[in-house]
């Protein structure tokens, strides 16, 4: 039974250099492989590697042929090229506007994710608290805080920015004569 070429393929992306790729050919009925990686390269390897020069969105096309029927097929697929970067600033009132990051409890907080390439985060602050997609927190206990941002980008890569001592909580009690 004849096959006609059907091509396919999947990527897999490395955390430690976001610029490599691993291309798994997927591809039925196939004798030979061109892949086109959109820039002008080109590989004829079944289950090629590339490095990618630049971050972003890169059209890579991998064209199969039959070599018993001449008939060909082609599958394109965009490739994201992403390098999670956590980064973050501290913004402690609702308004947005810097202030001072000592004040008294109960006081609620808000940090400015300003992350490259994420998709999910997790903020841990160092009361216990773990806000999931949130940049919101309220400290109830009188402290010195760091705050940890973790974040993970579309490949499940991931990077941790922390804050050392980024808030300082006081408790006022007043007692009266």
């Amino acid at each position: 039974q004849i096959i006609e070429p059907q091509a396919n393929f999947t990527t897999l992306h490395n955390c430690d250099n976001p610029y490599y790729v691993e291309f798994n050919n997927l591809s039925i009925g196939a004798d030979s492989y061109e892949w086109d990686f959109g820039n002008g390269i080109y590989s004829n390897i079944e289950n090629p590697t590339y490095t990618f020069s630049s971050l972003g969105s890169h059209i890579v096309s991998l064209t199969v042929k039959n070599n018993l029927t001449e008939c060909t097929h082609t599958y394109t697929k965009q490739i994201e090229i992403t390098q999670p970067i956590a980064s973050f600033d501290y913004l402690i009132n609702q308004n947005h506007s810097y202030q001072d990051s000592i004040g008294c409890v109960p006081k609620k907080v808000f940090i400015d994710n300003t992350s490259q390439d994420c998709l999910y985060y997790k903020v841990f602050w160092s009361d216990g608290y773990i806000g999931h997609g949130r940049q919101d927190h309220t400290f109830t206990s009188s402290g010195i805080y760091d705050v940890e941002l973790v974040i993970t980008d579309i490949h499940g890569c991931k990077d941790t920015s922390i804050r050392e001592s980024m808030y300082k909580m006081f408790d006022m009690n007043v007692e009266f004569d």
